[in-house]
């Protein structure tokens, strides 16, 4: 029996999001697979229903086949790296709510672009920068 309270999504249980991206593939979660402590969210890669969605360095022009509601990009390499993705990303910047990125030069021209520090990778369960 459906009760009214059936309904209510469990609070306890992690949002999911949408990841468009070959960088967390092997994690459930933004961080990785640490002992870190937990984070409110769950990447899943399958299902485009969802309401939300992350779209990484090498997967931003995804978002032109785009359903979800609302679409972020994570700029996670260098610029200096990828700088043909930074390009797209500051020539299409209108299909994203929100660009996160350490990248000064989006930052002061893209409305939408919010800043993040630049990415870490843990070694040994410690984090370097």
């Amino acid at each position: 029996m459906m009760t009214e309270n059936t309904a209510v999504q469990d609070k306890t249980a992690p949002v999911r999001i949408r990841l468009h991206d070959i960088h967390f593939d092997h994690t459930e979660a933004a961080g990785g697979n640490y002992p870190w402590p937990p984070v409110p969210f769950q990447w899943d890669r399958i299902d485009d229903s969802l309401p939300c969605a992350v779209y990484t360095d090498n997967s931003v022009a995804q978002v032109l086949q785009s359903r979800h509601q609302v679409n972020i990009a994570w700029l996670l390499e260098s610029p200096l790296a990828t700088q043909h993705r930074y390009k797209w990303v500051a020539r299409n910047h209108q299909y994203f709510d929100r660009i996160l990125t350490f990248d000064q030069t989006l930052l002061q021209q893209i409305p939408q672009a919010r800043f993040v520090p630049i990415c870490h990778i843990p070694y040994d369960h410690k984090v370097v920068y």
